[in-house]
C-alpha cells in the first residue's frame, strides 16, 4: 500500500487551497475544522486531501489517507504501523463522508477492492465537544 501526498489538483494550486496543515495529528479544534473544511469541499466536489493520524492507546499508529476528487471519496487506511493489525489495510473508494452524532467521521456507499460492496464504514473519532460546525 502506497500513500500520497498531494494537496492540489490541476485547477488548483497549494496557494488557492490555504487551509493550513493537511496533517491531522493533534485532534484538537483545529483538526475538527480542517477536517469539516475537508467534508465541505467534497460535498461542494472541489479537490482536497488529509492525511490523519489519530492518537492511540495500544498497538501503533493507523493512518488515514484520504482524497476528495471528482465526486468520490478515496480512503486509504494504513495498519502496518500497529501491532495488533492482522493486514496492510484497507481501500475503499466512497460516495459519501460526514461526522455522525457522536464526533466520528464516517464514510457511506463504499467500494472497496475486488468491487466488494461496503455500506458504512467508521473511520477516526474526535471528541464531540471539540467538534465546532
Amino acid at each position: 500500500m502506497s500513500l500520497s501526498a498531494c494537496s492540489a489538483s490541476a485547477g488548483e494550486n497549494k496557494s488557492q487551497t490555504p487551509f493550513g496543515n493537511d496533517i491531522l495529528k493533534t485532534f484538537g479544534n483545529e483538526d475538527v475544522l480542517r477536517m469539516q473544511r475537508f467534508i465541505n469541499r467534497f460535498q461542494d466536489h472541489k479537490f482536497d486531501y488529509v492525511l490523519a493520524i489519530p492518537p492511540f492507546i495500544d498497538g501503533g499508529y493507523v493512518i488515514y489517507d484520504l482524497i476528495a476528487d471528482d465526486g468520490d471519496v478515496k480512503v486509504r487506511v494504513d495498519t502496518t504501523r500497529d501491532m495488533y493489525s492482522s493486514d496492510a489495510g484497507l481501500e475503499l473508494t466512497c460516495k459519501a463522508i460526514e461526522f455522525d452524532n457522536k464526533g466520528t467521521v464516517a464514510v457511506e456507499q463504499c467500494t472497496g477492492p475486488e468491487g466488494v460492496e461496503v455500506p458504512h464504514y467508521s473511520l477516526f473519532s474526535f471528541d464531540q465537544r471539540e467538534k465546532k460546525e
